[in-house]
Formats: C-alpha cells, sequence, structure tokens
C-alpha cells in the first residue's frame, strides 16, 4: 500500500514540542522499526521560510528512516477549508493520514484521523476578560492568546466534516473515544483506541555526573517537585502553585516547571510572585529529551493536575522514570495511571497539597509507586503504538 503521513506539525512548530510533536515524531521511528510491507511518505505542507531549519531537520530524521518526503505547497487557507484533496499535495494514495485534528478530502484512498482530544468541542474556550486585562500591556502575549483561540474557534467549527471524511479515527484513549462518538456523532465502530508509547531510553539511568551537571546548569536543588507540560490554563499550573505554597510550608522542596512558556507562562510568573514562592519556583521553558530525562528522574514526585488530557504522556513518561506520580483525577488520566499514581481532584488546591505533601513524606509510598509506574509504563511502547496503527491503515483500505 501507499500511505502517506501528515507530518507537517513537526515541520512547523519550532518551539512547541509538546505531546503532538512527540507523537508524530515516535510514531515515524516506530513504524520505521516495525518495518511494514508498504510504502509511507511523509507530507510537510505549507512550510514558510521561518519553518526552514524545522522542516530539514524534520527531513533528514524521515529519511534517514527511509521514508519519501514531500514538501507541498498548498497554501493553508485552501488546505485547512478541505478545498484541495490530499493527493494534490501527497500524490497517488491508498490511505492518508492526518495525525493532527485534521485531514483533506481523499479522493482515490482512505482517509484515517488521529483526534489528540477535544478540549476546542467540549469545553469552554472562549475569552476570558480577566486573562485579556492581565496581558493587554504586552501586545505580542495578547496576540499568542488570541491565536490559541482562533486555533480552538476554527477547530471547533471544523472538526465535524473533518471527521465525516475520515474513513477510521484514531483516538489515543477511551476517554477521548467516548468524547468523539458523543460529541461529534461518530458511531463507535469508527474510532480506534490506539494509546501513545514511552521512550525506552526514559528507563535506563542516567549516571551521577550527568545529573550533577544538568541540574547545576539549570541551577536546580534538590529534592524538588516536577511539573512537565506546556503552561496552559488547562495545565492548571495555577492551583498547583497554590498548593505548593501550602506545600513548602511542610517540606523543603522547590518546584520545576519544565515546558514551553508561551503566553501563559508570564501570567504564571506574576502569580508565583504574588503568592510569595517566586524564589522557590523554577520556570525552565523548552528543555532538550535528554535534560528532561534528567529532570524525571531527579524529581521527588511528579505533580500533574491537569484539567483535561486526551492522553497525558507526562504522566507515563514520569512512570518510566522511575518518578512517583501525583496527577488528576479528570478525562484520561485514571485510565493511563491506573492505580500506579496517586489520583486527586485537581480542582482542589487543599486535596492536591495533602496529596503531595503525603507522597513527600512517605518513603514507603514513594518506593510502591516507583515500582508500581515501572511496571504500568512497561505496557505501553512507540513500538505497539506504529503497530496498531499500521492496522488501522491495513483496515481502511480493507486490506
Amino acid at each position: 500500500m501507499r500511505i502517506a503521513l501528515d507530518a507537517t506539525p513537526i515541520g512547523v512548530r519550532t518551539n512547541d514540542k509538546g505531546g503532538v510533536y512527540r507523537y508524530i515524531s515516535q510514531l515515524i521511528a516506530g513504524i520505521a522499526e516495525i518495518a511494514p510491507p508498504h510504502q509511507f511518505r511523509l507530507l510537510f505542507n505549507f512550510c514558510r521560510a521561518e519553518h526552514r531549519d524545522a522542516f530539514a531537520a524534520a527531513r533528514s530524521a524521515a529519511e534517514s528512516r527511509r521514508f519519501e518526503v514531500v514538501r507541498g505547497k498548498i497554501p493553508s487557507a485552501l488546505w485547512l477549508r478541505g478545498w484541495v484533496p490530499a493527493e494534490l499535495a501527497a500524490g497517488p494514495v491508498d490511505v492518508f493520514h492526518g495525525l493532527y485534528d485534521f485531514v483533506p478530502p481523499v479522493l482515490s484512498g482512505a482517509a484515517v484521523l488521529t483526534i489528540h482530544d477535544l478540549r476546542y468541542v467540549t469545553i469552554d474556550c472562549s475569552a476570558e476578560p480577566h486573562l485579556m486585562r492581565l496581558l493587554d500591556d504586552s501586545p505580542q502575549l495578547l496576540a499568542d492568546y488570541r491565536q490559541r483561540l482562533d486555533f480552538f474557534g476554527r477547530q471547533r467549527s471544523i472538526i465535524r466534516g473533518v471527521a465525516r471524511r475520515a474513513r477510521l479515527i484514531i483516538a489515543p484513549s477511551e476517554f477521548s473515544k467516548r468524547a468523539i462518538v458523543d460529541a461529534l456523532g461518530v458511531a463507535a465502530e469508527r474510532v480506534r483506541v490506539v494509546p501513545h508509547g514511552v521512550a525506552d531510553d526514559l528507563r535506563v539511568p542516567v549516571t551521577a555526573q550527568k545529573a550533577d551537571e544538568v541540574l547545576r546548569r539549570y541551577a536546580i536543588a534538590r529534592p524538588y517537585l516536577l511539573f512537565v507540560g506546556k503552561m496552559d490554563p488547562l495545565k492548571n499550573v495555577e492551583t498547583l502553585l497554590r498548593a505548593f505554597a501550602v506545600i513548602r510550608r511542610d517540606a523543603g522542596v522547590r518546584l520545576v516547571l519544565a515546558g514551553p512558556s508561551g503566553w501563559y507562562g508570564t501570567i504564571l510568573l506574576r502569580r508565583a510572585e504574588e503568592l510569595g514562592i517566586g524564589a522557590d519556583v523554577t520556570f525552565l521553558g523548552h528543555v532538550t529529551d535528554s535534560d528532561l530525562k534528567v529532570l524525571y528522574q531527579c524529581a521527588q514526585v511528579m505533580v500533574f493536575p491537569s484539567l483535561f488530557e486526551g492522553f497525558g504522556l507526562p504522566v507515563l513518561e514520569a512512570m518510566a522514570s522511575g518518578t512517583p506520580v501525583v496527577c488528576s483525577n479528570h478525562c484520561s488520566l485514571p485510565e493511563v495511571a491506573v492505580d500506579a499514581a496517586v489520583l486527586v481532584d485537581p480542582c482542589s488546591m487543599e486535596a492536591l497539597a495533602a496529596a503531595v505533601l503525603d507522597v513527600v513524606q512517605n518513603r514507603g509510598l514513594r518506593e510502591q509507586l516507583h515500582w508500581a509506574g515501572l511496571q504500568r509504563s512497561a505496557a505501553f511502547t512507540w513500538r505497539e503504538t506504529a503497530r496498531r496503527t499500521v492496522q488501522v491503515y491495513e483496515d481502511a483500505a480493507g486490506r
């Protein structure tokens, strides 16, 4: 079969290398590893001049894994409206896989669509006046915030039509599958759950020398709590900051936040100062995978109080690193963590603080979570994600 994957997001996401970036890049690597007997083509469409370096890096990595790489030249205004068939950009295909909540019409083959989550459909994504006021003195941050709202609005308006174009839809969790079926009216048999994986390298212990070098470079003293993810209101970091103000009174720990800051990072910095905890909170921004591995393995607890997740990859990555996890009991996270993490109501600052303190102060509980996390995370590999995804392609094409 001729299978095309729309890898555009990893050719244009130069700053935000979060969950979607990791999903696409690791899926490509997993497909290359299992080497199915199909022809694979990666499409990078509407890559502008400012995306040249990211495209070149993605192309180099892909070609080394024997994928044919195609650079499309379809204007995004036409592409994202679904006016241009996939074949015009990617060439003749049997299956075209939209990897990030969008797929164009496919004339000669079948469309497969990955929907990561439906936050822009199932929650209120309208502008919040208090955020607008806080960002009013920073035109660039305000523009970034409006861009987020514009993306949510566009996706809300097109996702039902996009879902209808897909012969099969991939969801990363049962939670996301239920949302797709309920919110979009998609027949359950058209939605396949294919969980994300976790990189094997996270399970390999870092050397003491490497750990000391990375922590020294970031000026991080142990023990510390770790949050990993993009600074966004849905990640609920503000509640984490308020909980940390309580935690640090009873435990001598710091808080480290790793992930792109964007427009919301500025608000969180101000909030940390208002709470009087600024000196004990470190905002790292985006970090490399190599540094992130050290941060995971050296953290005393990884705290993930997110309000909405289609999967929740940082929880799994922390578990694979052997780090105890305290996470939200909302959305997909109980499904991912099961009993290998402490689950807590993310809307309760008091409950979050109490849960984290319990883990910090209870060595036996930390040991229990360490082993439970390692065992739970072992069930998730990118190789298996790739294998199950290729099976979806074959089912969509009727093979």
